[in-house]
């Protein structure tokens, strides 16, 4: 075990027939994080000294089906994204993002949630209506940039 990983989360079916497959737990792991964030206020704790926490969702597309159903959640969620280069949908995520930045963006249409979009259609919601910021593999960008969006989101 890691320094300062204290806990194991471990997930299963009832009907041991079904096998999961890579990316199931995404949606376990967005409503863990999203329990988290409330703190112990909600919990009936009467301690009111600790405020909700924020979230970041930081995009590796290695496995491309997976890192799109993560992006569609955290968009349902109205997340900020941060997507790594170095995959090929990290790559054709950025080259459009770094592409749409001088674009100002038309808020008219309104972002509607969805589950179970195309590739296409889960790109598009990023580019117009994501919260989205490319950046390198590199530890110490990733790390600057999700530290900044912790500190200026909402």
């Amino acid at each position: 075990m890691a320094n300062g990983h204290t806990h194991f989360v471990l997930i299963g079916r009832e009907d041991k027939s079904k096998k999961f497959k890579w990316g199931d737990e995404s949606q376990l792991k967005f409503e863990l994080a999203k329990r988290i964030t409330i703190g112990r206020n909600a919990g009936g704790f009467s301690n009111n000294s600790f405020p909700q926490q924020k979230i970041v969702v930081v995009v590796n597309g290695d496995n491309e089906e997976s890192a799109l159903r993560d992006i569609e959640t955290a968009l349902n969620m109205q997340l900020p994204i941060v997507v790594l280069e170095g995959s090929d949908l990290g790559n054709k995520i950025s080259q459009q993002w770094h592409a749409s930045l001088g674009e100002i963006k038309d808020n008219s249409e309104v972002d509607q949630p969805d589950t179970g979009g195309s590739k296409d259609m889960v790109l598009y919601r990023l580019l117009k209506h994501g919260k989205l910021v490319c950046s390198t593999d590199s530890s110490e960008e990733v790390a600057s940039i999700v530290h900044l969006l912790l500190t200026i989101t909402v």
